[in-house]
């Protein structure tokens, strides 16, 4: 999935893949998290049309959230922020 994604930085699901194998098989939680922030960030950026976009992002990006709320629960001392803002939690 990583090569895949190298090959294509729009292809959002190569990425969503990758974070599933970080967190379910690797137990890295946050190469997880990054993963899965970057194929959010594909799928809700507007610039460019995702590759392979699904046809229902709304079921996907609440997957994506759902994911990323393991990955952060994960460790206890993880804790949720505004990329604008790291410092105060949200």
């Amino acid at each position: 999935y990583a090569f895949a994604s190298s090959l294509d930085e729009y292809h959002w699901s190569s990425l969503a893949n990758l974070g599933s194998v970080f967190y379910d098989s690797l137990k890295q939680p946050a190469e997880a998290i990054e993963a899965y922030n970057k194929a959010y960030a594909i799928l809700t950026q507007r610039e460019v049309e995702p590759t392979d976009p699904p046809h229902d992002p709304t079921y996907i990006l609440s997957e994506l959230q759902y994911r990323i709320g393991l990955a952060i629960t994960h460790s206890d001392g993880r804790k949720c922020a505004m990329q604008d803002d790291p410092d105060t939690p949200v």
